[in-house]
């Protein structure tokens, strides 16, 4: 294929699961002979500079973390002169703001160039303003990317998103990237025997997440097993909770908040088992990360994540611990049947190490052979060029 000058947008590059899919693609497309350059709306965090410092060129608008309409649409003009001041071919965003902002600037710059924009999660939670402004931009988007079947019926029935622009594509994940990383000495950082068994989880703390129900669920596994513990990977307003959460059930010694960290996949690499207690979910990459490091799963049915976690195959799939209605009251009942499903399975996997070992080998078949990020570049760069009619017919990069 004809070497391809690619702009990707993302609102920031802050440690998040989006902004590695985001690192992922451009260090793929990159490796590929594609021209790529990533612009953060908001400062240049973490992953940024990471891209940065690999060669990709990363700039910034710097904008505050939460904007008014009045400052979205000047700084869309802002981005507008920006673009208008490159020669690309493709302007490819990611997240609510950054696809709205991109939609409108690439209108106001000339020439327009073709526009992809990729919607990652069933958590539409947004403000009506910015809901409003996504179904008036999202015809200027030539397509936009589902990242699950489940996504894509959400972004057209519960979104009003057009129906002949939204195709599915799954991410994929950076194999290679991830062998090559080597275990931290987690066990020493914190003060732990040699001989502790970590159970491991990884996003954004925020209620959507279940963390707590994680923590909830630990306390009947630790008061059995002395070796346990329980590592958690991220920053968010949950954190407090969290705390008190431990301390209130009596495991406050073997919960440890690292918040977020650069080393996520090595942190997964010092664990045993990881697990995902999400209530909401699109395709969480930090899942596809722990498949690809051959840990065994525990993983709530939401989102996409019944294709990748099946019981008895890739790890334990388990019922969301409640249905996710902000604001509502989860039923007692249920929470606590869930919280104790959640705890039985992961001491079942903790027992039975062999079983652990072969769901882990599954899991990790399975990226190898349907999710690598290679084949998700391929599929976009099959996309690019029918936009830009040098590629293949739609079809070919449709995923279901």
């Amino acid at each position: 294929m004809i070497p391809l000058r690619v702009l990707l947008v993302i609102n920031g590059t802050d440690f998040g699961g989006t902004e590695v899919t985001l690192e992922q693609l451009a260090r793929a497309l990159a490796r590929r002979g594609h021209g790529v350059e990533v612009l953060s709306l908001k400062p240049v965090g973490p992953v940024g500079e990471r891209l940065a410092a690999s060669g990709v060129p990363v700039s910034s608008l710097d904008m505050p973390e939460s904007v008014g309409m009045v400052e979205l649409l000047r700084s869309s003009r802002r981005l507008a002169r920006w673009l208008a001041a490159r020669d690309i071919d493709v302007v490819h965003s990611f997240l609510p703001r950054a696809n709205i902002m991109s939609r409108l600037a690439n209108r106001l710059a000339r020439p327009v160039r073709p526009h992809v924009a990729n919607e990652e999660s069933t958590d539409f939670r947004r403000a009506r303003g910015v809901q409003w402004l996504n179904r008036l931009t999202a015809s200027w988007s030539d397509r936009i990317l589902a990242v699950s079947p489940e996504v894509r019926d959400v972004l057209v029935g519960r979104e009003g998103l057009p129906a002949d622009r939204v195709e599915v594509l799954p991410k994929g994940v950076d194999v290679a990237a991830v062998d090559a990383i080597v275990p931290c000495d987690l066990r020493r950082e914190l003060g732990l025997s040699a001989e502790t068994r970590i159970v491991c989880t990884i996003g954004r703390l925020s209620p959507v997440k279940g963390q707590v129900y994680l923590v909830r669920a630990l306390a009947p596994v630790a008061a059995e097993r002395s070796d346990v513990h329980l590592v958690v990977v991220g920053g968010g307003p949950e954190e407090k909770r969290l705390r008190d959460e431990a301390t209130a059930c009596g495991v406050a010694d073997r919960v440890h908040l690292l918040g977020p960290r650069s080393d996520a996949v090595a942190v997964m690499k010092s664990a045993v088992l990881f697990v995902l207690p999400s209530l909401q979910e699109g395709r969480p990459v930090t899942l596809l990360e722990a498949m690809a490091c051959r840990l065994p799963i525990v993983a709530t049915d939401v989102g996409s994540v019944a294709a990748l976690v099946r019981t008895g195959d890739t790890g334990v799939l388990l019922q969301p611990i409640e249905t996710w209605q902000p604001g509502a009251s989860p039923d007692p009942a249920r929470v606590a049947a869930g919280v104790a499903a959640l705890g039985a399975a992961i001491g079942r996997l903790l027992d039975d190490p062999a079983e652990a070992r072969r769901l882990g080998a599954r899991a990790r078949r399975l990226i190898e052979q349907s999710m690598s990020v290679e084949q998700t570049v391929e599929r976009l760069e099959r996309l690019y060029g029918e936009l830009l009619g040098e590629g293949e017919p739609r079809a070919a990069v449709a995923a279901g």
